[in-house]
């Protein structure tokens, strides 16, 4: 069977790009012909992803652009050429008309995951990742697709009641996008993120061999919340003689950290979780791959976007494990308890029977 899959696979972040490859990966494994559907919208444009300090007056934005330049290409290069090396891909669309008159040659269709429905990040182009676009009988399905939010407003009910009715199947990331569906008066189910579908082994054997001898913790923050995710990690770091790496998106010094890690690829992204003592971040993909790969995980609140870190840990039985973090927080023994992976495995091999048969697609 040919699927295509519609995602938000263009930003450059590692949760985007690797549940991209995950789904690709898995159903491909499953005897599918597969590729994403490679939908730039217009939204992001050049200035969207190279241009630095964007939200400040222009000639701070300009300055701050010219002296990051050669950084930033340097990152998007990571990303983009990930994509190009293992996610077979179509030739690239840029609107919905596009989409409409050529993205036609599938025989199902699969938005998700990542915050597709997020119309706080698509806006306008918000209709695609409702697969509006695909004619006739094509079967329709979303793949723990996710809303970013817990509520939705009035306007984004009324839209995703247009699109939601024409779906065979439809599931969600996480408990709360079950409470906007019935909202909306359509059925869902809970779905794992894809990056779950690939078990540690084979996520192993992708990212290949450990990048720091040493043993030591791991920062990966979000939000410009790194010094504060640093010092919170130098701390724990002093007491059992670990060292501090942190994962950052720029070659920037930051206090407290022994090993400053820029420009790291996706695997490497994920061989540094696998091979840390303990991760510290506020990323859900951050705490997705330390649950996947057995990791020890500290998960700090983020200023938005919550449920979907809330929902993984209470699935997982690991609420416990999300603190507020600040420059000041000091360890409670209750976080820093061990975590039994055994258990935790449990609980997801019984969440991802639903998944697996879910994807059991049929002509």
């Amino acid at each position: 069977m040919k699927i295509g899959i519609i995602t938000i696979h263009f930003g450059q972040n590692y949760g985007s790009v690797l549940q991209a490859y995950a789904l690709n990966r898995y159903l491909a494994n499953a005897g599918h012909i597969v590729k994403l559907i490679d939908y730039i919208p217009k939204r992001y444009t050049l200035k969207k992803k190279y241009c630095i300090a964007q939200s400040k007056p222009f000639p701070i934005m300009l300055a701050a652009t010219l002296a990051y330049l050669p950084q930033r290409i340097r990152f998007c290069n990571v990303f983009d050429a990930f994509i190009r090396k293992y996610i077979p891909k179509t030739h690239t669309f840029t609107s919905y008309d596009q989409l409409v008159k050529y993205c036609n040659d599938f025989d199902l269709y699969i938005t998700g995951s990542d915050q597709v429905w997020n119309k706080e990040y698509n806006g306008v182009y918000q209709k695609e990742y409702y697969l509006s676009f695909v004619k006739g009988k094509k079967e329709k399905y979303a793949y723990a697709a996710s809303f970013g939010k817990a509520e939705l407003s009035e306007n984004e009910i009324a839209e995703a009641k247009t699109f939601l009715h024409d779906f065979k199947g439809i599931s969600v990331r996480e408990s709360s996008g079950l409470s906007v569906l019935k909202e909306c008066g359509v059925y869902g189910q809970l779905a794992m993120d894809p990056i779950f579908l690939l078990d540690r082994e084979m996520w192993s054997t992708f990212c290949g061999k450990r990048r720091i001898k040493e043993k030591y913790i791991l920062v990966f923050s979000l939000d410009g919340e790194d010094q504060n995710f640093a010092q919170y990690a130098h701390q724990l770091a002093g007491r059992y003689g670990y060292k501090v790496a942190h994962i950052a998106f720029s070659k920037r010094k930051y206090k407290y950290i022994d090993f400053d890690l820029s420009y790291q690829t996706p695997q490497d992204f994920v061989a540094l979780i696998r091979d840390a003592e303990l991760v510290v971040t506020n990323s859900f993909h951050g705490v997705a791959f330390s649950i996947r790969m057995n990791t020890p995980v500290i998960a700090g609140y983020r200023g938005k976007y919550n449920t979907r870190l809330e929902s993984i840990l209470d699935l997982c039985g690991l609420k416990q494990r999300q603190i507020k973090i600040s420059a000041e927080s000091v360890a409670d023994p209750q976080v820093l308890a061990p975590v039994d992976f055994e258990r935790v495995n449990k609980l997801l091999e019984n969440k991802l029977r639903a998944s697996r048969d879910f994807l059991r697609f049929r002509l």
